[in-house]
C-alpha cells in the first residue's frame, strides 16, 4: 500500500529539519511513486538517485532557482520475456529545446536505476548526465546544453520526480555553497593535491618517453594504451567478483550448463562436459589474474625505469 503524500512529506521535513548544520546531507524514500524535494536556504540538489524503475514513462523536473529542466525517460519492452530494452531520454531546456537520444540493450533484468549527475570525489560526470543500469552494466546519455556550456554540473533549488510505478528506493543529494563549489568546477578532480600531482607526473613520464629518437612517440601511446586497457579491467574484476559475485556466478553456471545442453547427449556426458566448462573457466581467470599481475609489474617497471632515466639529467 502506498503512503499518504502526507506522510512523506512530513518524513522529508523531519529528515531536513534534523540536519541543519550539515555541510551535505541526502533525502531517502522507499515505495513511492512520485516525490519531491527543495533545497533548504544556502544549500542545492546536485545529484538523483532513482531505483526499481519499471516500463513506462518516468519524469524528473529540475528547478535550476528559476530555469526549468525537464527529463524524460520513456522505457518499453518487448521480444521474449521482455528481455530487450528501449529508452527514449529527453530533456526540456528552459528555452523549449528538446533534445532527445535513444537507448537500446538487450538484458534479463526486470527493473532500472538511474543516476541523474553522477558524482564521487574521485570522477566527474559531465553536464545533466543521465545513466541507466540495468542489472548492472549501464547504458548512459549525456546532454551539453546551451545554458550553461562552461560549467559541468547544474545545481537545483528542487526536483519533483514522477514515476509510472512504485520505486523501490529515491535518493536526493544536498549540499552547501562550499561543497558546490568544488562539484560545479570543471578543473576539480580529486578532493586532496595528491591527484593533481600524481596527474602531472603521469603527464612528465609520457612526455620524456615521447623524446626518446624514433620510438618514443610509439612507445608513449602503447603505454597509455595499456594503461587504460589495464584500468578497465581491474574495474570490470573488481565489479564482478567484488561488488557483485552472485551474478558472476549465475553467469557462469548459465554458460557452462548450456554450453553442455547445446551439445546433448546423456546426464553423464552433461554433467561431464559442464565440469569441463568450469575447469576451463577456472583456467582463463587464473591466466586472467596472472597477466593483470604481469602488466601491473610491466608499468610500475617502466615508470621506474624512467624516473631513473630522469634522474640522469
Amino acid at each position: 500500500m502506498r503512503r499518504p503524500a502526507i506522510g512523506i512529506l512530513a518524513v522529508l521535513l523531519l529528515t531536513v529539519a534534523l540536519v541543519p548544520g550539515a555541510a551535505a546531507f541526502e533525502v531517502n524514500w522507499t515505495d513511492v511513486s512520485t516525490f519531491g524535494v527543495t533545497a533548504p536556504e544556502g544549500y542545492a540538489i546536485y545529484q538523483v538517485n532513482l531505483d526499481g524503475l519499471d516500463a513506462g514513462v518516468t519524469t524528473i523536473t529540475l528547478d535550476a532557482f528559476g530555469e526549468p529542466y525537464i527529463v524524460e525517460i520513456n522505457c518499453t519492452r518487448s521480444f521474449l520475456f521482455n528481455s530487450h530494452w528501449d529508452f527514449i531520454v529527453s530533456i526540456t531546456y528552459p528555452n523549449g529545446t528538446v533534445v532527445s537520444e535513444s537507448l537500446g540493450t538487450l538484458s534479463i533484468g526486470q527493473e532500472y536505476k538511474v543516476r541523474l549527475q553522477y558524482f564521487t570525489p574521485d570522477l566527474i560526470d559531465t553536464f545533466l548526465d543521465v545513466d541507466i543500469y540495468i542489472d548492472i552494466l549501464p547504458k548512459s546519455v549525456s546532454f551539453m546544453g546551451p545554458v550553461f556550456p562552461s560549467r559541468s554540473y547544474l545545481i537545483f533549488h528542487s526536483v519533483t520526480v514522477t514515476a509510472p510505478d512504485e520505486m523501490s528506493y529515491a535518493k536526493v543529494y544536498i549540499e552547501d555553497g562550499e561543497g558546490l563549489s568544488k562539484i560545479v568546477d570543471p578543473t576539480y578532480q580529486i578532493t586532496s593535491w595528491t591527484g593533481s600531482f600524481f596527474s602531472w607526473a603521469w603527464g612528465s613520464i609520457l612526455w620524456f618517453v615521447e623524446k626518446i629518437p624514433g620510438v618514443g612517440p610509439y612507445f608513449a601511446i602503447a603505454l597509455d594504451i595499456l594503461v587504460v586497457i589495464l584500468g578497465e579491467l581491474i574495474f570490470y574484476l573488481k565489479f564482478f567478483f567484488i561488488e557483485e559475485p552472485e551474478v558472476t556466478v549465475c553467469l557462469v553456471e548459465i554458460f557452462c550448463f548450456g554450453e553442455a545442453m547445446i551439445h546433448g547427449g546423456s546426464m553423464g556426458t552433461l554433467l561431464r562436459r559442464a565440469a569441463e566448462n568450469h575447469v576451463a573457466i577456472f583456467k582463463f581467470l587464473l591466466w586472467l589474474a596472472e597477466w593483470s599481475i604481469g602488466m601491473v609489474m610491466l608499468i610500475i617497471r617502466t615508470i621506474a625505469d624512467v624516473v631513473k632515466a630522469l634522474k640522469l639529467i
